[in-house]
């Protein structure tokens, strides 16, 4: 579908009945487009109106914020027991070499002091290389 302006007026044309107006006439497509105006009655034959096709405007989108707030999802945090396995070992490390680690908040830190300087080990779990 294609749209076309005569005489100021925007007019809907089916890009099949073009495309059968320049086989049968054996036309271009500006005189087939014409040939369609006149055979509907919209122009006369031989006038000189202007016919323009349309090219259809691309539309910017218009991204508003919401006025009520977002819904805070809860989700559920997974604990990697292998992690807590490792963190476990060095806890037991640390109380065998009489150092009392600090009361764990979860499986990844650990937290301690030694000669009066505080001290903590992160445990980080890395992906795979990729080959």
């Amino acid at each position: 579908m294609a749209d076309y302006r005569v005489r100021g007026r925007i007019f809907t044309v089916e890009e099949d009945d073009i495309n059968e107006l320049m086989t049968e006439l054996e036309v271009n497509k500006g005189l087939a487009v014409r040939a369609y105006f006149e055979d509907m009655g919209i122009i006369e034959p031989g006038s000189h109106d202007e016919i323009v096709e349309v090219i259809p405007q691309k539309v910017k989108r218009k991204y508003t914020k919401s006025d009520k707030p977002r819904k805070a999802v809860e989700r559920e945090r997974k604990i990697d027991p292998d992690k807590l396995t490792l963190i476990q070992i060095l806890e037991k490390a640390l109380t065998d070499a009489e150092i009392t680690p600090d009361p764990r908040t979860n499986e990844t830190d650990l937290h301690f002091k030694y000669n009066e300087a505080d001290y903590s080990v992160k445990l980080t779990k890395h992906r795979a290389k990729k080959a």
